[in-house]
């Protein structure tokens, strides 16, 4: 329990190994003062048992770390402490009031926690923590597991639709979908035709707002087990993904001479052999700089790279 609850509120540099929760008390680190002291309040041990601790803390030096936790830990314990706008999930008809993010911890665990429960939600809620909790990550600069950070940016539509994903969410709703839902199917079948048939409503977030919204709620009504809407986004079309891959393609560029090169594999020795100045440039600034060399440079460096 120790050892999720560190997680959660995060640890001080200090604190660099696992937690084990064996329940001894060890004073002879900062990093067990500190353990011994959180320990204590997620036990919540008598007063005399933690001012016996303070003491400790305030011979490592560690009260403003220490008094950081337990502000954390009663966050956690007590969010009906916390205000409303520290939510990703807010539905004050529904009195739902869920993930909170305060602080990179608590967003991390917010990110988790919402992506491992968003089948349980509707769509509109889905897209609403999502945004959320992107936003608290960006805010807090929170690193987040990859899978996680897929799906968030998936379920607040930041991204484009697959064609070849769209056209899966029609077949397999078309096998599943029973004979009284057939006209309903036909419905969300041509709302999802139309993506493939016009690129410019895969990339607009109104239109895939509304789009997986009315899908969604067709999956609620008729096909339960349906593979979540905002999965027609794929991994590789995500925004992140989009916007490294735009990156990428800015970062190819033609010399004088037609020849096409990638900054981003070229080496300094090639650049050096060219011109010093070009190996101490930052790859931006290089592809800016590459396609106006004078011919003879660009016939040099074409030569080296063959």
């Amino acid at each position: 329990m120790l050892a999720d609850i560190l997680r959660s509120t995060g640890t001080p540099d200090f604190v660099k190994t696992a937690v084990a929760d064996d329940g001894t008390a060890d004073f002879s680190t900062r990093e067990a003062t500190f353990i011994t002291f959180a320990r204590g309040l997620v036990k919540a041990a008598s007063g005399d048992e933690q001012e016996h601790v303070d003491i400790h803390t305030r011979f490592w030096g560690i009260e403003k770390e220490c008094n950081e936790f337990r502000a954390k830990l009663a966050a956690l314990q007590q969010p009906w402490l916390l205000p409303d706008s520290a939510f990703c999930l807010l539905r004050k008809e529904a009195s739902v009031r869920k993930y909170a993010a305060f602080d990179s911890a608590s967003t991390r665990m917010a990110a988790i926690s919402f992506t491992e429960q968003a089948s349980n939600y509707p769509f509109a809620w889905r897209n609403e923590a999502a945004t959320a909790i992107l936003h608290k990550a960006a805010e807090y600069k929170t690193a987040l597991p990859e899978y996680v950070e897929n799906y968030l940016h998936k379920a607040a539509c930041f991204g484009a639709a697959d064609v070849e994903a769209v056209e899966e969410a029609i077949l397999l709703r078309e096998q599943i979908t029973a004979p009284e839902h057939a006209e309903s199917f036909q419905k969300v079948a041509t709302v999802l035709e139309q993506m493939i048939a016009d690129p410019a409503l895969r990339t607009d977030m109104g239109f895939l707002k509304e789009a997986m919204a009315a899908v969604d709620a067709f999956d609620q009504a008729s096909n339960p087990t349906a593979l979540l809407i905002e999965n027609i986004i794929s991994d590789g079309l995500t925004l992140p993904s989009l916007q490294k891959m735009a990156a990428e393609d800015s970062l190819i560029v033609t010399l004088t001479n037609g020849v096409e090169v990638d900054c981003s594999k070229l080496t300094k020795q090639a650049l050096a052999a060219v011109d010093p100045n070009l190996a101490n440039m930052e790859l931006g600034e290089l592809a800016s700089v590459l396609p106006t060399l004078p011919r003879p440079d660009a016939e040099l460096l074409s030569r080296i790279l063959s």
